[in-house]
């Protein structure tokens, strides 16, 4: 079955609404007046200014399209993302600038840069280059945390993978040789850990968080489509690991270890499972990808949002982008050059 007749098949499923996701997104519970990007709103109130998902937001409206925003609207989000890159030329939050953060911002700055007639090119190209060099020198976070080094988002893991999506999709704007650097440094250390140990976090690399292995994998799969420099192997021995991770109600378990997963199902992994499954073949993983799809309907509130997780009410921004882009993948074929 080739990915228009997948795609009709998808549309029958019991699955979120994608209208409701994308009216949903473009609204002021994500995006408030001074631009800046919220990572969730809910009961616990309406979460915070995240310039990561900013760089999500934006490459999910300039380069995938997934939903149309009023153009003063986009160029609030991207000049208070401008607003946010800090004095060592990266974006984060909390007091501290991530490479992986970075990355994303670039990339998603980059889609509107190029929707804009070259708006912001600049700032693109210094995040292009921060990225890079903080690759190549292996540095995740500055300044380093205090507190447990071991956490995902504080270390240079293969998660990490990721940042070629923006490093390659915008390096023409940056150093040339800075960001060949940094490709062929994901190749030799974080894609070769990925496949030697397997997308695993934590202590002792034992320890697996499913939306970070999720980020390795789909770092994997870039490299291997897009930019020509990893095997295409990772791809079905991704959607291989994502489904051993898939909960009885469809839902993908936050953690992992050697020989169990457990923890509350998470949306956003679940949406980047069914994004790895469309790509490894929609047919392959039909029934994957219809009891995920069924559970991140029940995560759907009557907003239009989806929920963090199984055991959380909070309405999550990244992981409904994450929906919303595996449901466009579903029905109108997939699209790595443009993977949020």
């Amino acid at each position: 079955m080739n990915a228009r007749s997948s795609g009709r098949r998808a549309q029958s499923l019991r699955a979120p609404d994608a209208g409701r996701l994308a009216s949903w997104l473009a609204s002021s519970d994500v995006v408030c007046g001074d631009g800046a990007v919220m990572s969730w709103s809910g009961p616990r109130g309406g979460g915070y200014a995240y310039p990561e998902v900013a760089g999500l937001w934006l490459a999910a409206v300039c380069g995938a399209r997934l939903f149309e925003a009023p153009a003063a609207l986009v160029d609030r989000v991207a000049d208070r993302l401008v607003a946010d890159v800090t004095e060592l030329g990266g974006v984060g939050r909390r007091g501290r600038t991530y490479l992986f953060d970075t990355a994303v911002a670039a990339n998603g700055l980059g889609w509107y840069s190029r929707s804009s007639g070259g708006r912001h090119s600049d700032a693109v190209a210094r995040l292009v280059t921060v990225a890079a060099g903080w690759v190549v020198e292996q540095t995740a976070v500055l300044p380093e945390p205090d507190g447990d080094p071991s956490h995902w988002s504080n270390g240079s893991g293969p998660h990490q993978l990721k940042a070629a999506v923006g490093l390659h999709n915008h390096g023409a704007l940056a150093d040339a040789g800075a960001v060949e650097r940094a490709l062929d440094a994901l190749g030799a250390t974080q894609l070769a850990a990925l496949r030697r140990d397997g997308p695993t976090v934590g202590v002792g690399a034992t320890l697996g968080y499913a939306h970070a292995a999720a980020y390795a994998i789909e770092g994997a799969t870039f490299l291997a489509r897009v930019a020509g420099r990893a095997s295409d192997d990772c791809v079905s021995a991704g959607a291989a690991r994502l489904a051993a991770l898939q909960g009885e109600e469809g839902g993908i378990h936050a953690w992992f270890d050697g020989s169990r997963v457990f923890g509350s199902c998470h949306a956003d992994a679940t949406a980047q499972a069914v994004r790895l499954w469309a790509t490894a073949g929609a047919d392959r993983w039909a029934r994957e990808i219809e009891r995920a799809l069924g559970w991140l309907a029940d995560a759907q509130a009557p907003s239009g949002a989806v929920r963090y997780a199984s055991d959380c009410e909070d309405e999550n921004t990244w992981a409904s982008l994450f929906t919303l882009q595996a449901l466009r993948w579903l029905a109108d074929g997939v699209d790595w050059v443009r993977v949020l």
